[in-house]
Parts: C-alpha cells; sequence; structure tokens
C-alpha cells in the first residue's frame, strides 16, 4: 500500500507570529481546526519557519508537521459558485 500525503495549506507563520495559520488565506488567519497525530508525542514538533502541516491518508488521515519543501501532493481549495 503507497503512503499518500498531502499538503493541507497549513503552515507556520514566517512572519513571527509564533503559530500555526493557513497559507490560503490573505491576512494569513491562525488554524480553525486541526487534527494532530495523537499518537506522536508532540505534534506539531516543529514549530518553526518553513515547516507545513502534511495528512497522511496511509492510516489515520491525522496531520504532521514536515518542511514546506518536501515534494508532496497538495489538496486544493475553492469557493462555492452561487447556484
Amino acid at each position: 500500500m503507497t503512503k499518500d500525503i498531502y499538503w493541507t495549506s497549513g503552515r507556520y507563520s514566517q512572519e513571527g507570529n509564533k503559530r500555526w495559520e493557513w497559507a490560503t488565506t490573505q491576512p494569513y488567519q491562525p488554524l480553525s481546526y486541526t487534527n494532530w497525530n495523537p499518537t506522536i508525542p508532540v505534534q506539531p514538533d516543529f514549530n518553526k519557519p518553513g515547516y507545513c502541516s502534511d495528512i497522511s491518508f496511509f492510516q489515520t488521515g491525522h496531520w504532521f508537521d514536515d518542511l514546506c519543501s518536501s515534494n508532496i501532493k497538495f489538496i486544493c481549495e475553492s469557493k462555492l459558485r452561487p447556484r
């Protein structure tokens, strides 16, 4: 079974705000939802710029942090259009 990992559009603040935030909002907003992996003792464990939140569908769908420069898939986001 392959390990499917995707970027969730979360990132650790590059502006010194010392928080995890959505990279798709302007201005950047704190994460309003998280699903960090509870089986890892300290998660997220890299609270510093250059780290992004990824989601793993291999087992549980929980989040973990990883270098933003990692070559992984991503989830696209778009606004709903009124009917």
